[in-house]
């Protein structure tokens, strides 16, 4: 007895097939033939066979391909008897009407030409409906492939108003996958001789990927602080395991699709706010399908090249600024050095130490002879560092002294610090009179190394240092050292995440806090590298509202600072203020520091 192949859906594929082999069309089908050994599974490579239509007496000669198939393109609404070895009849298959199908089935053979006969399998009717988001059917014409995931046994069919009924054998289980949707659902039959399934499946303007059993799918949509959507943006998504990446770019809705692994945890990224968020995609319990939607709100690649231009713009007017003050100083240094030694004597304090040129020896003298007048002054006035002299570095580390009992101060020592070197050996002088063991990682971004050779996380220009009373000679000449003349950064922007990385490896104890004392105007060279910290960052920022003299027109601060301290559960300490808490500030929010307003989108500081 001869197996028969009834062909009987109610829905058919589009005009062409996937199997990359002449495609259907209104009038005829294509039937890929797969002839194997139902025991051993082995495939039969050149086997010559036979179809013949029942009706007309037509035959058509066929032979399988290396891997035992044959792609057959056959009249549909017919019956035909398959041979092989010209007279032996193994199989019948009937393919009723319908436009562009596609069928792909085994046939049982046993190498001899014998039928093989088979077990008759008992059918489920199956019903499918498709759904929308809002659970509503969804009457869509769209293209299935339904594929026995045991057997590999598939079909290419129409779904028609949203529907399909269909019978398949019961205690199966199949993928059900749609164009552009590969892998999309699975369905498992039981013993029931009817089963209902709604599919969640729905097409929207733009989106033109959709979640499978093995990727989740995460649509990312870009607008600006107008809330207009914003095209041609990069977004990416950083396997945090593996480091392996995966690229989107906004279409002209703004919207960026991304399809990413189950199971894996990532960081995700814009052009300029890398390492943003932090998500593990993995369904949850019930779901076998992981889809998640973010409105990313913030300024536009091409909003914020404006500002860095306006921001060059202005740093070049400081150094051109600067220069004329330098030629103007040296024309004048005899006055100058007057007016200095007029200060000197009226206070000590407002006299500036220059490390240029002072042997090591003179400058621990000036600063002991400085931290015995300031500790004198503070008795006297507790807000004299606030109020009279101007030091945020001494002003904060003293305020939160006992906050912080233990301290890794990181510093930045590139030229546009050198007002406030001063600062960090004065209080290491005055701390140290309490026996305290401070560590240092000062950075200068690079020992004056071309840009262009500065490579992310190994800018370099690290110099390390620990000291008691009695080292103070040690601290001040690696101060020198890492601040020397030939030791400029060159650029703007610094190497801030580097040395806190290189910070964070020299904490032995949960309870050191490590301080940042950086520039507050000077961009962050390595923001990307961020995600890498993982203790609190407490930043003290110079200039912030006091000034730096080192800008003839004071730029504006930088908020990577406040995002730093966001994002690492730190905090932020300028000349008179402290910022706490800011890692429990919600997106939206906006602080105000020094009466400047800043807004907390995506986790990212941006001046408002």
């Amino acid at each position: 007895m001869h197996q028969v192949y009834t062909l009987s859906f109610l829905f058919m594929l589009f005009g062409f097939s996937l199997m990359g082999q002449p495609g259907p069309s209104p009038t005829k089908a294509l039937l890929t033939l797969e002839f194997v050994h139902p025991e051993s599974g082995v495939r039969f490579p050149s086997l010559p066979f036979r179809l013949q239509r029942v009706e007309t007496g037509e035959s058509w000669q066929f032979a399988t391909d290396k891997e035992g198939k044959a792609n057959c393109l056959l009249p549909i609404n017919s019956r035909y008897e398959l041979y092989v070895r010209e007279s032996n009849l193994i199989a019948n298959i009937n393919i009723e009407a319908g436009e562009f199908q596609e069928h792909r089935i085994q046939i049982p053979f046993d190498g001899e030409g014998s039928p093989v006969v088979e077990r008759k399998e008992e059918l489920c009717h199956l019903k499918i409906q498709l759904i929308d988001h809002q659970q509503r059917p969804y009457s869509a014409r769209e293209r299935l492939r339904l594929q026995n995931k045991a057997t590999g046994e598939d079909s290419l069919l129409w779904i028609e108003g949203g529907r399909l009924e269909i019978d398949l054998p019961k205690h199966s289980r199949y993928i059900l996958s749609f164009a552009k949707a590969p892998n999309y659902a699975e369905i498992v039959l039981g013993g029931q001789d009817y089963w209902e399934e709604q599919v969640l499946f729905e097409r929207k303007k733009g989106y033109d990927k959709f979640p499978s059993r093995s990727h989740g799918l995460v649509n990312f949509r870009y607008v600006d602080l107008e809330g207009n959507s914003v095209p041609n943006e990069p977004v990416e998504a950083l396997d945090r395991a593996s480091g392996e990446r995966f690229t989107a770019f906004t279409n002209k809705g703004g919207l960026a699709q991304l399809l990413l692994p189950l199971g894996r945890t990532y960081l995700f990224s814009t052009a300029y706010n890398p390492h943003f968020e932090e998500r593990e995609i993995v369904c949850a319990e019930g779901y076998a399908l992981y889809e998640l939607d973010l409105l990313y709100q913030a300024p536009s690649s091409a909003d914020w090249l404006k500002s860095f231009a306006q921001q060059a713009a202005l740093n070049r007017l400081n150094d051109s600024l600067r220069a004329d003050l330098l030629a103007k100083a040296a024309a004048n240094l005899k006055a100058q050095q007057a007016a200095e030694e007029k200060q000197k004597a009226l206070d000590p304090m407002l006299s500036k130490l220059d490390l240029r040129g002072i042997k090591t020896f003179r400058i621990r003298k000036l600063i002991e002879r400085k931290s015995q007048i300031l500790k004198d002054s503070l008795q006297l006035n507790p807000k004299v560092l606030e109020h009279h002299y101007k030091k945020p570095i001494l002003a904060s580390l003293l305020r939160l002294q006992d906050a912080w009992e233990k301290r890794i101060i990181v510093t930045d020592v590139t030229a546009s610090m050198s007002p406030y070197f001063e600062e960090i050996l004065l209080w290491h002088s005055l701390n140290l009179m309490k026996a305290t063991d401070n560590k240092y990682v000062f950075f200068n971004d690079g020992d004056n190394e071309m840009n262009s050779h500065k490579v992310l996380g190994r800018t370099g220009g690290l110099y390390y240092c620990q000291g008691k009373v009695i080292q103070l000679d040690q601290i001040i000449g690696r101060l020198k050292e890492a601040s020397g003349v030939r030791r400029a950064g060159g650029d703007a922007p610094e190497n801030d995440i580097e040395a806190l990385l290189a910070a964070q490896a020299l904490r032995t104890d949960s309870l050191e806090e490590i301080i940042l004392i950086a520039d507050a105007f000077s961009p962050v060279r390595d923001m990307a590298l961020l995600y890498q910290l993982n203790c609190p960052i407490r930043v003290i920022l110079c200039g912030w509202e006091e000034g730096n003299e080192f800008y003839p027109k004071t730029p504006l601060p930088n908020p990577e600072y406040l995002t730093i301290a966001h994002r690492t559960g730190g905090s932020v300490h300028t000349l008179t203020k402290d910022l706490w808490d800011l890692s429990k500030k919600d997106d939206g929010d906006v602080i105000e520091l020094s009466g400047l307003r800043f807004l907390l989108k995506n986790h990212q500081f941006i001046k408002n």
